[in-house]
């Protein structure tokens, strides 16, 4: 039965209705968000190949304790699901310790940890670390923080003088970090006509795609490319984009950049911190020499439910995270400011960048899409700082091993 003609009938013959009440529905009934057909989220070309490489993977782990076959946890299994199969295939060939230490669930922790935090697992917590690091996301403010941050949530005017300080006195307060370019939080507000990408409300937070944090300090930029590097360099196979990656990120400050950034509304920035929606690239559409267009598609995260570190087969994995839907009526919710319209799964929106910096753009987006697509589908979205763990090396472990053996062997030998 149709349920929306007569409650409109009712609402403009209601006494209570007023002109600006009309208003806000035609311009809600106007609005025609543009949109694009939404895909699974988990691969489904090659699915049989796929899950057969996943289960030569899981025989080559170590059994459990009570010799039962080894089992993939839902982080795991998450993780190899979202591999492009060139690298599944030959990841499967490796020996069984490199699989065990590479595969691990404390690295994929740690690994998503600092992707999505910035921060390395297990260090200062975040108001402590970087200055004005924010504690969340995939998208450290430019402007504060979510949560935690040094500065506090700040307003643009504000954030522009903490930007001025922290540069003016980047040497005298530390020489081995970088802090923030006002001139890149500046273009990016500008690029974004001063309002939320997604909602077009008024003083949005500048956000980071990828936090700045990770190229804010030595240590932080090591930890990304070693510890980091080879989970990232799984999820980029078969493309020129790690080695773009690597090229890019050699230099402290590299991520302070406004093509890895977004404007954003405060709730929703902290959502995206999350793991509760994440964005999309769709393409890129040139318009000229000194303009292109970047389209991104918005997605409203599944949230399972799973533990993902509880141990499942892989039919068990395969069907819970098949029956996961987005939850576009629960707890997150948002609408547009200029119509009212709610933000809705396969919304696209669009961004003008210069050609060259198109690219990079794109890098920082489908890394975001990686890293969150992964913490939904396992059950870490909305838990990111239970993978606060400190991390350790097995491979440094099994090094600093190897030299405490030569060296009692050489000791011991006459």
């Amino acid at each position: 039965m149709d349920r929306v003609t007569p409650a409109l009938g009712e609402f403009l013959a209601d006494e209570t209705t007023k002109a600006e009440d009309k208003k806000d529905l035609l311009n809600f009934l106007a609005d025609r968000p543009k949109c694009a057909p939404v895909t699974s989220l988990l691969p489904v070309e090659d699915l049989e190949v796929r899950l057969q490489a996943i289960d030569d993977i899981r025989k080559k782990l170590t059994p459990e304790r009570d010799g039962d076959e080894p089992q993939l946890n839902y982080l795991q299994f998450a993780t190899l699901l979202l591999l492009p199969l060139n690298f599944l295939t030959s990841f499967k060939e490796m020996f069984h310790g490199t699989i065990q230490k590479e595969f691990s669930t404390e690295l994929i922790e740690a690994t998503l940890f600092f992707m999505m935090r910035g921060r390395i697992p297990g260090t200062a917590s975040a108001a402590s670390s970087v200055a004005g690091s924010v504690r969340g996301s995939i998208t450290g403010s430019v402007e504060g923080s979510v949560e935690g941050s040094v500065e506090g949530p700040a307003t643009p005017a504000t954030s522009a003088k903490n930007d001025k300080e922290s540069q003016a006195g980047a040497a005298r307060v530390n020489p081995k970090k970088t802090y923030r370019d006002a001139s890149e939080r500046k273009k990016c507000l500008v690029r974004d006509g001063n309002a939320c990408l997604l909602m077009q409300t008024a003083m949005p937070e500048v956000c980071h795609v990828l936090p700045f944090s990770i190229g804010a300090t030595d240590a932080a930029m090591d930890f990304f490319s070693k510890t980091c590097g080879h989970l990232i360099y799984g999820l980029l196979s078969g493309t020129k984009d790690y080695n773009t990656l690597t090229d890019m990120s050699k230099n402290r400050g590299w991520s302070d950049k406004a093509w890895n950034m977004l404007c954003l509304n405060h709730q929703l920035h902290a959502w995206w911190a999350e793991g509760y929606f994440a964005l999309k690239y769709l393409g890129t559409i040139p318009k000229n020499k000194e303009a292109s267009i970047v389209q991104l598609q918005f997605h409203w995260m599944p949230r399972n439910g799973l533990d993902r570190q509880q141990k499942c087969t892989i039919p068990e994995a395969l069907e819970a995270m098949q029956r996961t839907v987005s939850d576009d009526n629960g707890f997150v919710k948002a609408t547009r400011a200029s119509s009212g319209r709610s933000l809705t799964t396969g919304q696209v929106f669009e961004i003008p960048v210069h050609p060259e910096e198109a690219p990079k753009m794109k890098l920082m987006i489908d890394l975001q899409w990686a890293t969150i697509r992964l913490a939904a589908l396992s059950g870490a979205a909305g838990y990111i700082d239970e993978l606060d763990k400190e991390y350790h090396d097995p491979w440094d472990e099994d090094l600093a091993l190897c030299k405490r053996l030569i060296k009692e062997w050489t000791e011991s030998t006459p």
